[in-house]
């Protein structure tokens, strides 16, 4: 793996590979990644993440919740260029983006954003675009050690959010049809359970 720090945000390249005999080096040379998953698009179509893309190769996983950069703090009018970059992205990508609001979705089933990443994680999993097994990536969340319950619910929501799209979609749109809060604790566990 390597991490470029772009603007605050950490560009981090990762190899995943069903044995260790088939990662030759540290590094993502260009063109050479197999998946791009993007908490932040802004970095992501940073010419650091763009040149490991592959038209050929690479596929994109995108969230679609916009982090507040430094720019916008300063300027409430900060264009955040989200059709350009997603664009960009788009070009290099050998299918169809995938686009979420694993930051929104986090918060509502997980209770926090931090969430977003592991949570993108189970969805590429569940996709069928990690090259282990989602045995594997679980196990991986408990050699780890650190919060293992509520990653392993994060990983589990993504899996069945690539699983049910319009689960993820009505989620998303509770809050814009100005969702209905349940009554009692009741009616909370008897929502989440479902």
């Amino acid at each position: 793996s390597g991490l470029a720090q772009k603007g605050g945000a950490v560009l981090s390249h990762v190899r995943v590979s069903r044995t260790p005999d088939e990662v030759a080096a540290a590094q993502i040379v260009t063109g050479e990644a197999d998946l791009l998953m993007a908490a932040d698009t802004v970095v992501a179509a940073s010419k650091d993440g763009i040149v490991l893309m592959s038209p050929d190769r690479t596929r994109a996983i995108l969230n679609t919740h916009l982090a507040p950069v430094s720019g916008f703090v300063f300027n409430r009018d900060f264009d955040f260029r989200e059709t350009d970059i997603v664009r960009t992205i788009e070009k290099q990508d050998s299918g169809e983006t995938l686009r979420l609001d694993f930051g929104k979705l986090a918060e509502k089933v997980c209770g926090d954003t931090i969430a977003t990443n592991i949570m993108m994680v189970g969805y590429a999993a569940q996709k069928g675009l990690l090259p282990v097994s989602v045995r594997s990536l679980e196990r991986a969340i408990e050699l780890n050690g650190v919060s293992v319950a509520a990653n392993k619910l994060a990983f589990g929501w993504g899996r069945r959010f690539a699983e049910h799209p319009s689960e993820a979609a009505g989620l998303l749109t509770a809050d814009d049809a100005g969702g209905i809060e349940p009554a009692s604790l009741e009616d909370i566990i008897e929502r989440r359970a479902a």
